[in-house]
């Protein structure tokens, strides 16, 4: 392991300096293709928002997740998907990109039906979803 001496050590905030301008010259984050990944993103109620991004081949991505969404039928949350468009991430803070590894991409569509399919109902208030044992972290566990 390399060890550097105090005075060689870089100070974290240059550290995170030097890595939010690199950030900002690029403007973007690199995914690899027919991956998957974890994301989190920081809600304006001091809290975060889990999220799958998944990858093809070509690394067109798609953005899985389950969210607040009441619809005619009263149910508090539901499954929702959407293709990520290159810098269109609603402009939220995300706090991090986490690679699934050893992910093998299912044949197209599956993933999407596999997520749908995990919560076969919904209630009417989150605070009952959570009682039923309902939360994405559920998902991210058991599911795909």
């Amino acid at each position: 392991m390399l060890q550097l001496s105090a005075e060689r050590r870089p100070k974290l905030d240059t550290v995170v300096n030097t890595l939010a301008n690199a950030m900002a010259a690029t403007d973007s984050i690199l995914l690899e293709p027919a991956s998957l990944y974890v994301t989190t993103t920081q809600l304006a109620e001091a809290k975060f928002h889990w999220a799958l991004i998944e990858t093809d081949s070509t690394c067109s991505a798609i953005r899985h997740h389950w969210h607040e969404k009441p619809d005619k039928r009263g149910l508090a949350e539901g499954y929702g998907f959407q293709r990520v468009q290159p810098k269109s991430l609603t402009g939220r803070v995300i706090l991090g990109y986490f690679k699934i590894r050893g992910y093998t991409p299912p044949s197209p569509g599956t993933f999407a039906q596999i997520c749908e399919a995990t919560f076969d109902t919904s209630y009417a208030t989150v605070p009952d979803n959570r009682k039923h044992g309902i939360t994405w972290c559920v998902l991210l566990v058991a599911g795909p």
